[in-house]
């Protein structure tokens, strides 16, 4: 192997000092003069020139070398190398909210309609959707009586259930809308919620299960004064944009029709370009996109092709009896934190072997490919919420920045971010980070108190060192849940 350039310890360049030494001992063996020696002199001038353009080169080749490797390229040469492994950088991404939508059944919202939410500055959001509002996709509805015929049945079918009203000599709007209401809330499978609006004499039926998309018939003689359905709306800025349920209440440009909305449910992450470094990290998680293995082939599928997904850890049961964990023989179990259940329902579809079964909480049907339609499951890790106690002794003669709090907070929070679903938590392994983020520092102390209450207060005893975490179980943290003190 060649003392430098490609060598097998890897790239070794030659040096600006070295390249003139060379160029000099060539030419005073040619011209029997030492040459070098004086640092004025002509051919000193003009080796030294040369040299360093030879020099620059081979930077040059070496800059070359290292954008070939995802580990130490950079910027657009990151982008390139990634894509030998069938990789790529993350695009900037809006989040996107579910919104209730109240409209006149048959309005259509289409990628014009604005809405924003109550805050200060409000934030925007475009229809991501182009979906007509009715009756076949409904989350509420208001139902009203068109006309009163004694001997009619006025009929409501609910997803294929059917309640039916005889209209009696006599009876009025109120009776018929009464007796629909009574039928519906006593149902045996309870899918729905029914009201009677009195004064308005409307019956309000509302499915229990906010996030559903539902069918409803009617007989001519009823019908609807509105109609709620589910439309996606994504913000007009990229980035992860955390709002309370019942913030994006605000029309901005719509159709006439479209009453009131709101947003009721969760949402799925939206994120900022991806960083190199992000990059790097992400590359090592979706270089099994190719594997031979289910459970890396399934992890590798959800983080590379399901938005707002955070954390994601596959397992197999692959004898013939139920594990330990509770997972019935050959099946999998996906835990997946962030992300549209459709999403992840569909890609664990994808990548999971024939004849393998999938475990857990969340049930999605997601259509076959003999149009039927498979039931896939998989779980949300349960969120153990850490807090951390951090003494700083400093050692003598330093002195730490002002801001060192919240330097500690940052170092601590990241590398929390790091940390997937069923990940130990083990605060010995920041201390790295905090020390080179805070100088001054001889010694770290962390302590950390767990709870699975999020709304808890701040703890008076830190008891723990470390925090085990289970299968299905994510630890999390925040800024405000991280104190700092300095010792002496």
């Amino acid at each position: 192997m060649p003392e430098y350039g490609i060598t097998e310890t890897g790239l070794r360049i030659k040096r600006l000092d070295v390249i003139l030494d060379e160029i000099n001992a060539d030419q005073t063996a040619g011209f029997g003069v030492k040459i070098g020696t004086n640092q004025r002199s002509f051919l000193n001038v003009l080796n030294t020139s040369f040299a360093d353009k030879i020099a620059e080169l081979w930077e040059f080749g070496a800059e070359i070398y290292h954008s070939l490797s995802p580990m130490s390229a950079e910027g657009a040469a990151l982008d390139n190398a990634v894509q030998f492994g069938g990789n790529s950088r993350e695009k900037a991404k809006s989040t996107y909210y579910p919104i209730h939508c109240e409209c006149t059944e048959g309005i259509t919202l289409d990628e014009n309609t604005l809405i924003e939410s109550d805050t200060n500055p409000a934030i925007k959001f475009l229809s991501a959707d182009r979906q007509t509002i009715s009756r076949s996709n409904f989350n509420r509805a208001k139902v009203k009586v068109v006309s009163i015929q004694p001997g009619e049945a006025y009929t409501v079918a609910l997803n294929g259930t059917l309640f039916s009203y005889s209209c009696k000599d006599g009876d009025a709007a109120e009776a018929i809308l009464g007796g629909l209401q009574a039928m519906i809330r006593d149902a045996e499978d309870g899918e729905f919620t029914a009201t009677l609006d009195e004064e308005a004499m409307i019956l309000n039926i509302e499915a229990l299960e906010v996030q559903s998309y539902n069918s409803m018939l009617l007989t001519d003689n009823l019908t609807t004064e509105s109609v709620t359905a589910i439309i996606n709306f994504a913000s007009e800025e990229a980035g992860e944009i955390t709002l309370p349920n019942n913030a994006i209440t605000k029309i901005v440009t719509a159709p006439t029709g479209f009453l009131s909305c709101t947003n009721l449910c969760g949402y799925i992450s939206g994120r900022l370009l991806e960083t190199d470094v992000e990059l790097r990290q992400s590359y090592i998680d979706k270089i099994f996109n190719r594997s031979t293995r289910m459970t890396d082939s399934i992890r590798s599928a959800i983080l590379a092709n399901c938005q707002g997904v955070d954390a994601c850890k596959v397992y197999e049961n692959d004898s013939n009896v139920v594990d330990a964990a509770g997972r019935p023989p050959h099946s999998v179990e996906v835990v997946v934190d962030g992300g549209s259940n459709n999403d992840i329902a569909a890609q664990i579809l994808a990548t999971k072997s024939g004849g393998i079964n999938t475990y857990g909480n969340i049930t999605v049907e997601v259509p076959g490919e003999d149009d039927d339609t498979v039931e896939i499951h998989f779980n949300r890790p349960v969120y153990i919420y850490l807090w951390f106690k951090v003494a700083l002794t400093i050692g003598k003669a330093s002195s730490v920045p002002a801001n060192y709090a919240e330097l500690v907070e940052a170092a601590i929070v990241r590398a929390m971010d790091t940390m997937g679903t069923g990940d130990d938590i083990v605060p010995q392994q920041f201390l790295a980070s905090i020390y080179a983020q805070v100088p001054g520092i001889s010694y770290i102390d962390i302590s950390v108190y767990q709870t699975k209450n999020g709304s808890e207060g701040q703890p008076a005893q830190y008891p723990d060192k470390s925090v085990a975490v289970s299968p299905r179980e994510r630890a999390v943290t925040s800024p405000t849940r991280i104190e700092v003190s300095l010792n002496g």
